[in-house]
């Protein structure tokens, strides 16, 4: 963390305005100094309009899901693992891994092997890049197991 401040610090003293995602990584900017004058915030929001609109399935497996490119910063194993082991407790558990899978091939093939090797083909699937509005109304969780999210960093 040392040195992400660092580099944080390095940047604001270089930057001519700062943009981040929301209030709080604003305050976190300013005590690891950035300059107030030159922050703003540009929400990192959703589509309100957009997705008050999804429709909630009610009739489906349970379902975890993870949102994000399969790539080693979103570590997407520790997903896997942990949804093996969810696997062992949940009946007819639905996971989907939702996002590219051609950004890393090694990694994606790694997680593919994972999987077969559990034994869990049938219930860890990777969906690709899809339009996410037709599967939220599905999930009962979404899992977030990034080893580094959101702004500053």
């Amino acid at each position: 963390m040392d040195s992400f401040t660092g580099y944080s610090r390095l940047c604001y003293g270089a930057c001519e305005q700062i943009i981040t995602l929301y209030e709080g990584n604003k305050i976190l900017e300013i005590e690891d100094g950035a300059d107030p004058a030159k922050l703003s915030v540009i929400p990192n929001g959703i589509d309100y309009e957009r997705f008050s609109k999804v429709v909630r399935d009610l009739n489906h497996p349970p379902t975890v899901a993870l949102i994000g490119r399969v790539v080693p910063i979103k570590d997407v194993k520790t997903f896997i693992r942990a949804c093996i082991i969810l696997a062992e407790n949940v009946p007819n558990l639905r996971v989907w891994i939702m996002g590219p899978t051609d950004e890393d091939e090694e990694y994606y093939l790694e997680c593919v092997e994972m999987i077969k090797n559990a034994k869990v083909a049938e219930t860890i699937i990777f969906t690709g890049k899809v339009k996410i509005d037709d599967y939220l109304g599905q999930i009962d969780v979404i899992a977030l197991t990034s080893l580094s999210e959101a702004q500053p960093l």
